[in-house]
């Protein structure tokens, strides 16, 4: 991307987590207005459209609950599920190109026992089709999709 000109952008963040009991709630909301204030290009007026790749919210939403376990079996046992909001975000500056607003549900369960743990979990888990960043070269376009619904299992020790 070359100089645009001029621009203007304003935006928040918000955070706040909540704990009760074995329950922890952590949320989290993001706004950004960026729009070109003068931007002329190849005999194109962008003034007025939407700054490419800036997206205009990003949310989130998660739940962990610490499960109580006997001490012999765990030190920490949690589940956690977690939300993704994340859109639109426009791909070109005349704002033809855009990803929606879309959404990504997380989850994992975790031990640990002494020095050792381990996590199963799963991400994307409604297999959300998005894409991640887009550009063009040499007159086409690519773009860069975002992960599919995945799963793993993770193994740590803590030193």
């Amino acid at each position: 991307m070359s100089n645009a000109g001029k621009s203007f952008s304003y935006g928040t963040e918000v955070s706040a987590s909540y704990k009760v009991g074995d329950f922890t709630l952590p949320a989290s909301y993001g706004y950004t207005h960026a729009e070109f204030k003068h931007y002329e290009s190849d005999g194109n007026d962008y003034s007025g459209k939407v700054l490419p790749y800036a997206p205009r919210e990003t949310m989130s939403l998660n739940v962990a609950y610490r499960i109580p376990v006997p001490r012999s079996f765990a030190n920490i046992f949690v589940l956690n599920i977690g939300w993704n909001g994340i859109g639109r975000i426009y791909w070109n500056e005349e704002n033809t190109l855009s990803q929606r607003f879309y959404n990504l549900l997380s989850a994992s369960l975790m031990w640990e026992k002494g020095h050792f743990g381990a996590s199963i979990w799963g991400k994307n888990l409604l297999n959300e089709q998005y894409n991640t960043f887009y550009f063009r070269s040499i007159g086409n376009d690519f773009f860069a999709q975002g992960k599919p619904l995945h799963f793993g299992l993770s193994l740590h020790v803590n030193l």
